[in-house]
């Protein structure tokens, strides 16, 4: 398929940022998608409640001729490689090349290489998650939304352009409210908020009709709208 080159802070950040929500255990997309197109890798992840997606530009003069994509079910191995090396935090070159069955990494500055296995994307959950992503979805107003405080938590950790805040607006897909966000240029995202059918009355700024929750139910994950995958 071709090889390109980026540098070793650049795919760190980026993996980083992707592995945050990637998920072994999640039902649906367990693996990590990379779409590789002109002078870009773009990578997502989604942990059925969460969905991101980073870019990374390369050298123009690696553009590979066509867009390919695929899944890699162990990117974490390839993060822990990068960091092996100390030399990640200066301008340290990796190349990638894309074979038949596999994607290598390797680097002059670090020691040995990585091989990768790749699949071919399931792409009826990913073009769901897609769906979700596109910033073609005129936004709505919506007055109040709950979200899982953990959700909220991983997102502060996600790195992009310095200062950057995260910008949110809501969408309705499916004819189920999500929230999208932005953080910096290329950080995108969705957040699937908790029905609040399931919150507790007094937890919500207004009273509104609601189907009852159980004194005993404390558990908010359960009642949180998941993506709608194709099964």
């Amino acid at each position: 398929m071709g090889t390109v080159s980026v540098t070793a802070p650049e795919l760190n950040k980026l993996l980083e940022n992707i592995l945050l929500y990637a998920n072994k255990k999640a039902l649906h997309l367990r693996e990590v998608l990379f779409v590789i197109y002109s002078s870009k890798i773009q990578m997502f992840s989604c942990d059925e409640y969460v969905a991101v997606t980073d870019t990374l530009d390369f050298d123009s003069g690696d553009a590979v001729g066509r867009e390919f994509a695929l899944s890699i079910v162990n990117a974490e191995k390839l993060l822990e490689w990068v960091k092996k090396d100390k030399k990640v935090v200066h301008k340290s070159v990796i190349k990638i090349t894309f074979l038949k069955t596999l994607v290598k990494f390797e680097s002059p500055d670090f020691d040995g290489e990585i091989r990768l296995d790749y699949e071919e994307p399931a792409w009826d959950r990913w073009n769901a998650v897609m769906n979700l992503l596109d910033e073609s979805h005129e936004p709505e107003m919506i007055p109040t939304y709950s979200v899982n405080p953990d959700r909220f938590a991983k997102l502060a950790r996600l790195k992009s352009d310095k200062e950057a805040p995260v910008v949110f607006r809501a969408i309705r897909p499916y004819g189920t409210m999500v929230l999208q966000f932005k953080k910096g240029v290329n950080l995108r995202g969705v957040v699937m908020p908790i029905d609040d059918a399931y919150v507790q009355e007094e937890f919500l700024w207004t009273k509104k009709d609601h189907t009852e929750v159980s004194p005993n139910s404390t558990s908010t994950e359960s009642a949180e709208n998941s993506i709608d995958f194709p099964t």
